[in-house]
């Protein structure tokens, strides 16, 4: 996490940093720790209780499926209606963002933040949000040294002549996570850091415009002071990612 010129570690990564967990009473190896269906990251940003299930039962908000994600952006459906996103849509406002990573971001993901600087930093939340910086503070010694780096050339067409072209993501930081277990009591060592890949294409600030969303996730698991693995460069092609909408 990037946070006011600091990177924070998030092991269960829901949004709150261990630190912060701890001092809220949350649990940092639990990404929902009251069990609702909505993250404990997601459940402060809109001033619910992430200690309290506030979602299930007769006396729910909101009757929702917490284990379905139609539009494949990592956000379930609870989540979605929470926050006000479509469930049916990866990018509810259409700026190229992911309505999951302005989640985890901190930005809105229900109005276009391409050409707003909340930070006024001279960078755009969108452009900060691409390199993994904090689009709510003039944070710009830690970008020049942590901020992540995206490339995009061209390469050759495909034989129907759709365009296609070379992504390479560089300086991603890695952090000592702590260890825990997912969902079906599997151990997630410590070290592990999971990066997620997004892309989106379609047309600019139109939600409801011809478009498609895609992400893959890969597992790195990191030992200080520099040992990581998988070593060395990460090749991807675009069968490994998940299609969503």
């Amino acid at each position: 996490m990037a946070r006011a010129g600091q990177q924070l570690v998030d092991s269960d990564g829901d949004g709150l940093s261990d630190d912060e967990e701890r001092a809220i009473g949350t649990d940092p190896l639990n990404p929902d720790t009251d069990g609702d269906g909505l993250s404990d990251g997601l459940e402060r940003s809109v001033g619910l209780n992430p200690l309290v299930d506030e979602i299930s039962g007769s006396t729910g908000l909101i009757q929702c499926n917490k284990f379905l994600d139609e539009d494949a952006d990592l956000l379930n459906e609870c989540e979605e209606r929470v926050i006000g996103t479509d469930p049916c849509v990866a990018d509810t406002d259409g700026d190229g963002l992911s309505d999951f990573v302005e989640v985890m971001s901190r930005t809105n993901p229900l109005v276009p933040e391409d050409l707003t600087d909340t930070d006024r930093d001279g960078v755009s939340n969108a452009d900060e949000v691409m390199a993994h910086t904090d689009p709510l503070s003039n944070d710009t010694a830690y970008a020049a040294d942590r901020g992540y780096v995206v490339q995009v050339t061209g390469a050759d067409p495909t034989p129907d002549g759709r365009l296609c072209y070379h992504v390479r993501a560089t300086n991603v930081s890695l952090v000592p996570t702590l260890a825990r277990t997912d969902a079906l009591n599997n151990i997630i060592p410590a070290g592990t850091n999971d990066i997620i890949l997004y892309f989106q294409a379609g047309r600019s600030n139109d939600p409801h415009g011809v478009g498609i969303a895609e992400t893959f996730e890969q597992r790195v698991l990191f030992t200080p002071p520099s040992t990581k693995s998988p070593a060395g460069t990460i090749s991807l092609t675009p069968d490994a990612f998940v299609v969503g909408r």
